[in-house]
């Protein structure tokens, strides 16, 4: 016996507008082709989805009902994708679903180092999405820019053949984007295997940035080098950093690890972030016998210091 929508999503026919989207929230999570091993997980999906796109609500579940009068007399089918006996309504109030603006394509696409992947589309004419990440310079997100990516565009061949054809498109990087953000380019992913518009092409924002740098949501924290010196008696230095050459200020008796904050000169989005300067003392190499001489003079007068180690 052929399988109807409400044994795809393992429903009854009886079901409430929110059992379907729970039924329908659970298969997704369960089945998605970026988080399930099974090599059929794409063609799962799809059916999901038609079901899903038939009894979503309704009307469109009365529409569905009419076209096929003996729903009602048949025995349901177990979901045929269910692996798990957990209700559907366990997955309603988990915050990585959402609500009825849940869009599992950004939720579950597996963004590996410039790889792209794709993923069964909503709506059965439009082609699947394509995902890539793209690396951004972090001076780039603290004046925005526009960065150019190698992508490839398919295209449909007059013999109905699929050609992908390389293109070269400039991407508008906004001042203040996040790590992760995403942006979405048009009709720029898989071409569509009944004639519909190609898919979206979705970049995922990967910050690149020296190693010295750590970034904490809007906040960047950058690692300089200090002299012995300079941290004993304090002193003011300038250093290069994201945001351009800074002024810093170096307290005496400063110590590794101590933080220097400066307001504003972190990610410039809204609110701005801060830029916290690390301190790491870093003693020069001991060259001449007065060098030698020297910090042996400054041990005898540190020699009653007591250090915690």
């Amino acid at each position: 016996m052929a399988k109807t929508y409400y044994d795809i999503l393992g429903i009854k026919p009886t079901a409430t507008d929110e059992q379907v989207k729970d039924a329908y929230r659970h298969l997704v999570r369960l089945h998605h082709p970026d988080v399930s091993q099974d090599p059929n997980a794409s063609l799962k999906i799809t059916q999901i989805n038609n079901a899903y796109e038939a009894l979503k609500d309704a009307d469109k579940r009365a529409k569905y009902n009419r076209a096929n009068p003996t729903i009602f007399a048949q025995p349901q089918q177990q979901a045929p994708f269910s692996s798990q006996s957990k209700p559907y309504s366990a997955f309603s109030n988990s915050p990585l679903l959402g609500s009825d603006s849940f869009n599992f394509d950004a939720v579950f696409s597996a963004f590996g180092n410039n790889q792209t992947t794709k993923t069964a589309p909503l709506d059965p004419t439009k082609g699947a999405n394509k995902f890539l990440t793209v690396d951004v310079p972090l001076t780039s997100i603290y004046k925005g820019d526009k960065i150019a990516i190698n992508a490839y565009l398919p295209t449909r061949q007059p013999n109905g053949n699929m050609l992908d054809d390389p293109v070269k498109l400039m991407v508008n990087i906004a001042k203040g984007t996040k790590q992760g953000q995403l942006i979405g380019i048009a009709k720029h992913g898989e071409a569509s295997e009944v004639g519909g518009d190609n898919g979206d092409l979705i970049l995922k924002v990967n910050i690149t940035h020296a190693n010295n740098i750590v970034l904490k949501g809007n906040d960047v924290y950058q690692t300089i080098n200090i002299t012995s010196w300079e941290a004993f008696l304090g002193d003011s230095i300038e250093i290069e950093s994201p945001a351009g050459t800074l002024s810093v200020f170096i307290p005496e008796n400063s110590q590794t690890g101590d933080k220097i904050r400066i307001a504003a000169k972190g990610i410039p989005s809204v609110p701005a972030g801060n830029l916290f300067v690390v301190l790491k003392i870093v003693n020069p190499k001991i060259t001449n016998q007065n060098q030698l001489e020297a910090i042996k003079k400054l041990k005898k007068v540190f020699e009653n210091t007591i250090t915690n180690r």
